[in-house]
């Protein structure tokens, strides 16, 4: 959204869910500086979202809508 890439949810190696959301400002990218110093910024933590993996994400109208995927059985 805007010049931010965001990243949630999967799953580690050993197929433990996450549930995180993370983004970084790839503003400095698309401006041809450099990028070896993004930052990464907690959006939500993994207490507020579906652990999930194998999902799909959208964007529409600023808004970010995730679906399908497996989740966790507990």
């Amino acid at each position: 959204i805007g010049s931010y890439l965001y990243i949630m949810g999967g799953c580690t190696g050993n197929f433990q869910l996450l549930g995180d959301m993370y983004r970084v400002n790839l503003a400095s990218l698309f401006e041809g500086q450099k990028y070896d110093n993004f930052h990464w910024e907690t959006v939500v933590r993994k207490d507020k979202l579906l652990e999930r993996w194998g999902h799909s994400s959208e964007v529409y109208n600023g808004v970010i809508y995730t679906s399908c995927g497996r989740i966790s059985a507990s």
